[in-house]
């Protein structure tokens, strides 16, 4: 098959089996039944049934697939913008842009939502907002973008990153308790670049000077610590390396 057939066959996957159109979600996992009945009633998400990351559910890494899909599809708009490019490409942008909408705690990344479009899981992880601030990044300094959708860009950067400050550069549950994978602040290959990226990245979107100053304190602390040890080994987990060239490729940016 040639290349561009195989793109365009992926591109049809995606948004006949993974892409909930109405509420904007790109969902885990592949069901040939329609109407993605497998993902779990508003009932159990409250409940946090089965765990309260959703594992399992396929409603868990809908924040980390469309910011992963998003900057291909952009760029698939800039070399042939139509009316098609342009749709999926905000849809994901859209969906993101809803997540942060129905999370109570201002800055708070909710993974997925249920087909109700409200519901979600309380705790996020590193890795969704590695992924997502990346995509509104690159959202951001495209053509499409409004002036409206680049101001709720510099929204969220700015929510999110006052709210890790407010809890001592931790990504806490919505609900304040202690998370799994919240540890922003820790100097580790897994974590070290994707805290300067958001806050470089933070001062590049929102323009306010506060995160600059974070930025730079946190990149000189320990001796330049975050640089010596956030390169990942290259026998480690696969989506660490993934993560990481996301939060280099923002701070090159």
């Amino acid at each position: 098959m040639p290349h561009t057939e195989a793109v365009d066959a992926a591109r049809r996957a995606l948004w006949s089996h993974f892409v909930h159109t109405d509420n904007q979600m790109f969902y885990d996992y592949w069901w040939g039944e329609p109407g993605f009945v497998h993902l779990p009633a508003p009932e159990l998400i409250c409940r946090e049934v089965p765990n309260a990351a959703g594992w399992g559910t396929g409603m868990e890494n809908c924040a980390l697939n469309a910011a992963q899909v998003l900057p291909g599809a952009l760029l698939r708009h800039d070399l042939a913008p139509d009316d098609q490019t342009e749709y999926e490409a905000r849809t994901l942008f859209l969906g993101l842009l809803r997540l942060f909408d129905v999370a109570v705690d201002a800055g708070f990344l909710p993974r997925g939502v249920g087909l109700d479009g409200v519901s979600h899981y309380p705790n996020s992880s590193a890795d969704q907002y590695t992924m997502v601030l990346y995509g509104l990044h690159c959202y951001a300094r495209n053509s499409i973008a409004t002036a409206q959708e680049r101001q709720s860009v510099r929204d969220i950067w700015q929510s999110v990153l006052a709210r890790w400050e407010r809890d001592g550069w931790e990504d806490r549950r919505e609900d304040g308790a202690p998370a799994m994978y919240g540890e922003m602040n820790r100097i580790s290959a897994d974590r070290a670049s994707r805290l300067l990226a958001a806050l470089l990245g933070g001062f590049a979107v929102t323009g306010d000077a506060h995160w600059q100053k974070v930025y730079r304190r946190k990149l000189e602390e320990q001796d330049y610590a975050r640089l010596r040890t956030g390169v990942p080994r290259v026998d480690g987990a696969l989506y660490v390396l993934d993560q990481n060239q996301v939060a280099w490729r923002l701070l090159w940016e």
